[in-house]
């Protein structure tokens, strides 16, 4: 396992803990885009906390224009619905982080498989 994958794996059970908790901070975009697409906060939280994967990793300066967070694409599941939350962690102090939920969508089955795991390859040629 790359050291890369290891931070990754460490990610995914510090914002599983964080989700049993309810420590996630939800942010009020993530409120508004949840009620528009009947997405219960609660429901994700709990998906959050059991089953989540990330799918995608922007860390700071690869298409992240914050310089201080790293943004993570979760892919959670509740009742075989798969569910992509955008995290964000805060570091403070070099030691202390935050997550907070960014937004959080049902992943499009014509961009992503069915699982909403990956993106579908495209057909088009440059």
């Amino acid at each position: 396992m790359s050291l890369h994958q290891k931070k990754l794996t460490k990610e995914v059970k510090n914002i599983k803990k964080y989700a049993k908790f309810g420590l996630i901070q939800i942010s009020l975009h993530a409120k508004e885009r949840m009620k528009e697409r009947n997405i219960d906060e609660r429901l994700i939280q709990i998906a959050l906390s059991y089953n989540s994967t990330i799918v995608q990793d922007r860390p700071v300066g690869n298409y992240n224009t914050s310089p201080f967070y790293d943004r993570f694409v979760i892919q959670c599941k509740y009742n075989k619905i798969p569910y992509h939350v955008v995290i964000e962690k805060q570091t403070r102090d070099n030691h202390f982080h935050l997550y907070k939920m960014i937004t959080c969508y049902r992943p499009d089955e014509g961009v992503f498989r069915k699982d909403g795991t990956l993106r579908k390859r495209s057909n088009r040629k440059a």
